[in-house]
């Protein structure tokens, strides 16, 4: 637990103590309905105190889970990306130039009669 939980714990308790010495101080002295009024309302830190623990509880296995799935995430083997070619961009630059036309771009560079070439000198 946290120290904000351990400390919110003592203040529920704290609380469950004096309502419960409220409730006795009401039954000897006082009016019955407060009895009954102070000893439910005494009930009431006791459920937060158990909510808390739970909460705490609940938080500690959600950091488990994270934490064992981060180390997982660490053993796995990373593809590493490909190393560029020092000439990789002459090539396509060579590549891009060599496009006479839209069939040279419509049949992915495949030969074709420079005859047939429509729109020449356009650029892609």
């Amino acid at each position: 637990m946290t120290r904000l939980a351990h400390t919110l714990c003592a203040i529920y308790g704290a609380t469950a103590l004096f309502l419960a010495y409220a409730t006795v101080q009401q039954a000897l002295y006082g009016a019955l309905w407060a009895v009954g009024a102070l000893s439910v309302s005494s009930l009431v830190p006791l459920i937060a105190l158990v909510r808390e623990i739970v909460h705490s509880d609940t938080m500690l296995a959600a950091r488990a889970m994270v934490d064992s799935a981060h180390d997982a995430l660490d053993h796995v083997a990373r593809p590493s990306l490909p190393r560029r070619t020092p000439g990789a961009e002459i090539t396509v630059a060579d590549a891009l130039a060599a496009a006479c036309c839209e069939v040279w771009w419509a049949t992915a560079g495949a030969e074709h009669d420079p005859a047939t070439c429509s729109k020449k000198g356009s650029s892609a």
